[in-house]
This record gives C-alpha cells, sequence and structure tokens, in this order.
C-alpha cells in the first residue's frame, strides 16, 4: 500500500494568503481560524469537483 501524504509544501505567495485570511476570518469571527483549517476546508468541498481537461486541471460545477 502507498504511503498517504500528511503534508504539502505551499508556496510562499498562497501561505501568506492564507495567514491573512486566516486572521481576516479569526477576527470577524472572534474564533481562532488557522490556516489548516482553511486548507482543510477547501479540500473537502472541492476535491470531488475537481476535473481534468485538454487545458490542464479544474473545477467542476457543483450539481445542485
Amino acid at each position: 500500500m502507498a504511503k498517504l501524504i500528511t503534508g504539502v509544501r505551499i508556496r510562499k505567495d498562497r501561505a501568506e494568503a492564507l495567514k491573512e485570511k486566516a486572521m481576516e476570518l479569526t477576527v470577524k469571527r472572534k474564533d481562532y481560524i488557522i490556516e489548516a483549517d482553511l486548507v482543510n476546508f477547501l479540500i473537502d468541498e472541492f476535491v470531488n469537483r475537481l476535473d481534468v481537461d485538454e487545458h490542464g486541471l479544474l473545477v467542476k460545477e457543483e450539481k445542485e
């Protein structure tokens, strides 16, 4: 069985964007939100909608 990933590298500019968004949402919610919370939320919400076409990766529209 292949080893499962538990960590990923994030490009500096993306890490900064995640940090800024986490801080913004922490202030708005008045509860501590960390960058990992945002990453896990994005994975949970979008992983099943990922697809690929001749141009590369894309997110399929959500079915209603």
